[in-house]
């Protein structure tokens, strides 16, 4: 195993995924530090954090072991080819000797116009409105349509009687990201401002991608799970949208508020560097009245 060579390849993935080493640091539980020696191929995380690090890249053991080079199985193969050259009667068996299917490496190519090929011709063998990186992927290409709508899986009738697939039109299950333990009837700092830390590499990945894609008519269909406050309910992705500094987020939920909480103005760290701070200040005019904000858009 070449240390430096991994090293580099793992500089090269998060570079094309365009991950920060202190954005896979925070998910992953791992020092910057650690990262850093990685990449310049100074040592070699344990098996338990490499696992967190290929799963958040979205790329598999063998990807990162081989570099991306070697070791290709015949289905791996087959993905890679043009659709000119693809004869579907030629596909290789599934899962390959990996333990991965033609989804699996459709979702590491991001190719959704091969996602939609293979789709159309009943190619899939698993539950699709099931498959969490295929929500993802989904999410990330910004497909509101096969979100909103559903999705048909094939499942192949391995017993080898009656029809060829079994059919399941069925829209997708978002995950639920939970729910915050409040420490009375008030919600406080302390309840709200660890949310993100605390939420699970997978939820993580969930949460970054809804940030990254910027879409409004993906946070439609977002289940829109809310937080309890003496003042009223707010969505929870809003305050995750304070954590993470995302303004797109944090401007799509406050056009539905006028009023919102002290606490949830404290999520800022009136730092003038912050996005979402800079963004309130010059968006709003801010009146005060029982600690409670009320926020009046600007006439820009």
């Amino acid at each position: 195993m070449d240390k430096k060579k991994i090293g580099e390849y793992l500089t090269k993935i998060m570079i094309e995924k365009n991950v920060t080493r202190t954005e896979l640091a925070e998910t992953t539980g791992l020092s910057v530090l650690t990262l850093q020696r990685t990449e310049d191929g100074e040592s070699f995380p344990h098996a338990e954090n490499i696992i967190k690090i290929i799963e958040y890249l979205h790329i598999s053991l063998d990807q990162l072991i081989y570099c991306g080079m070697n070791n290709l199985s015949e289905l791996k193969k087959f993905v890679s080819q043009d659709f000119m050259d693809m004869k579907l009667r030629d596909m290789p068996v599934q899962p390959d000797e990996f333990g991965k299917s033609l989804l699996d490496y459709v979702i590491e190519a991001n190719d959704f116009d091969k996602f939609h090929f293979f789709y159309t011709r009943k190619c899939y063998t698993e539950k699709l409105h099931t498959h969490r990186k295929l929500l993802l992927f989904l999410i990330s290409n910004n497909k509101y349509d096969f979100l909103s709508e559903g999705i048909t899986s094939y499942i192949p009738n391995i017993y080898g009687n009656g029809p060829k697939y079994s059919k399941i039109e069925k829209v997708f299950e978002f995950p639920i990201l939970g729910r915050v333990q409040t420490h009375s009837d008030k919600l406080h700092l302390r309840d709200y401002k660890t949310i993100y830390s605390e939420l699970s590499i997978e939820l993580k990945q969930y949460v970054d991608t809804i940030f990254q894609v910027e879409s409004e008519d993906i946070l439609k269909i977002i289940p829109n799970e809310c937080i309890r406050s003496e003042f009223g309910e707010f969505p929870l992705l809003l305050f995750l949208g304070f954590q993470k500094d995302c303004v797109f987020i944090v401007d799509y939920y406050l056009k539905e508020f006028n009023t919102i909480t002290n606490e949830i103005i404290s999520l800022c760290d009136l730092s003038e560097k912050q996005l979402c701070f800079q963004y309130i200040n010059q968006t709003f005019e801010v009146e005060v009245v029982d600690s409670v904000y009320t926020l009046v858009r600007k006439q820009l």
